[in-house]
């Protein structure tokens, strides 16, 4: 008969120290992971649960990162944070964007420890706090500021704009935006055109004709072309808006009154005559 022996003193005491810890990140509401001395997942809280949308059974044995992390995550901070890992210091205060398992964009405050026993390294603790709703507001906000600045530009260039209509355009070829001194010259006010295309205010003929155009700019491409109202030559140019990358949802519209300088053409070509 033959018996061997082991010694798990060691094993038992690092059990147990994660069930200590364990049981103090349980009562906590941030989300608390703890992993082995390599960063592969043993425990998390029910609050990692409920943030990441992972139960424990799904990540053990795995390093968060590789679960968590996605196309949009800073690469820059995830490589900060692996360098002092790997020297067995502490990162904290990092904010990065992880994912959800549901793949929703989950930002996070991370702050994780190399925790020692008898100098020798045996676990790390995540803690992670749940920053999307405070980053979303931010975003929110900086979207509205540059939304302000982009309507204070335009009310600037449309307050000068002279012998002309300037406006932006949604999808469904209506006004979010228009001004220009050219609106005044035929008895209309900039808040009246909100909501209505180009001419329906001016001459339901050329927004037939101008329809085809004006779709076309949100196919990314630049369009110009002339109408004729009322005795006015009018020239009409549009631009895709593209503030990012997707589908174009406005565009910039500048319809120019070019009825003096068709006269004079028409002028020089009957003295040319």
């Amino acid at each position: 008969m033959i018996g061997t022996v082991q010694d798990i003193t060691a094993k038992k005491l690092a059990e147990q120290e994660i069930e200590r810890l364990s049981w103090v990140a349980s009562h906590t509401n941030n989300s608390v992971i703890i992993t082995d001395e390599y960063g592969k997942a043993e425990w998390a809280n029910k609050s990692f649960e409920k943030l990441t949308g992972y139960k424990l059974e799904e990540i053990k044995g795995k390093k968060p990162g590789e679960v968590l992390q996605g196309g949009d995550t800073d690469k820059e901070v995830v490589k900060r944070i692996g360098e002092r890992l790997k020297k067995n210091l502490p990162s904290t205060g990092e904010i990065i964007l992880n994912y959800s398992k549901s793949g929703e964009p989950v930002w996070i405050s991370s702050d994780i420890t190399p925790i020692f026993k008898e100098g020798k390294l045996i676990n790390f603790i995540g803690v992670m706090t749940d920053l999307t709703d405070l980053m979303l507001a931010r975003e929110i906000e900086k979207r509205q500021e540059a939304l302000l600045q982009k309507q204070q530009l335009f009310n600037a260039i449309a307050k000068y704009f002279p012998n002309g209509i300037i406006g932006v355009i949604n999808q469904d070829l209506t006004y979010v935006f228009v001004g220009g001194t050219e609106l005044k010259k035929i008895g209309l006010d900039h808040k009246e055109m909100i909501g209505h295309k180009i001419f329906d205010k001016i001459h339901q003929e050329s927004n037939a004709y101008a329809q085809p155009f004006l779709k076309r700019t949100f196919e990314g491409e630049k369009v110009s072309f002339e109408v004729s109202v009322s005795g006015n030559s009018y020239l009409v140019i549009a631009v895709p808006i593209k503030d990012q990358e997707g589908p174009v949802l406005q565009s910039l519209v500048v319809i120019q009154n070019i009825t003096q300088q068709k006269n004079t053409e028409e002028e020089l070509l009957k003295a040319i005559e």
